[in-house]
């Protein structure tokens, strides 16, 4: 009966906060999904970078609004868990987009950052691979009887905290 409740949840949460769109906008009014080639501008990457900065934020409102902790996950508070889970999704999806915006196979690829923002860009991929693969491990952990669950979810709001301070570095250019 828990993981009903806790799958119900999930896809709640899901449908309600949704994905950041892949069709943001930049001050030239080209679409996200206009493929790039060779280097893109600093608004093309801070436009998609605002969109899931504002996904990772929404979650750790959510996240903090909702009192939630390993502490309250780890002791079955099912909500929590939602929460976490949506977490997973959350740094899973911050990571490909952004990690996308360089890869010439991805739907979001603008090219290569310009030296401006190169090393921040490079930063922010990492700090979201960490977040991903924090959400990654938490969901391999079974809370019910796995030891390994308080651990697993303080890394994970741990990483998305780190993740919203990096995306917050990014402030000048949105």
């Amino acid at each position: 009966m828990r993981q009903t409740i806790t799958a119900l949840t999930v896809a709640a949460l899901i449908a309600l906060t949704g994905c950041s769109s892949d069709e943001q906008s930049d001050d030239n009014g080209a679409s996200g999904d206009e493929r790039g080639g060779g280097e893109a501008s600093v608004q093309q990457f801070a436009s998609k970078v605002a969109g899931v900065k504002h996904d990772i934020d929404d979650w750790i409102t959510d996240w903090e609004e909702a009192t939630c902790s390993s502490i309250a996950v780890d002791q079955g508070a099912a909500d929590c868990h939602a929460y976490a889970v949506a977490g997973g999704y959350t740094a899973e999806s911050a990571y490909l987009g952004l990690n996308g915006l360089t890869s010439e196979q991805s739907t979001n690829y603008l090219g290569e950052p310009p030296e401006e923002i190169a090393a921040l860009y490079e930063e922010t991929v990492e700090t979201a691979k960490a977040a991903s693969d924090a959400g990654e491990a938490f969901g391999e952990v079974d809370c019910d009887s796995d030891d390994g669950c308080l651990g697993e979810v303080h890394r994970l709001a741990s990483t998305m905290k780190d993740l919203q301070t990096k995306l917050t570095e990014w402030s000048p250019y949105l």
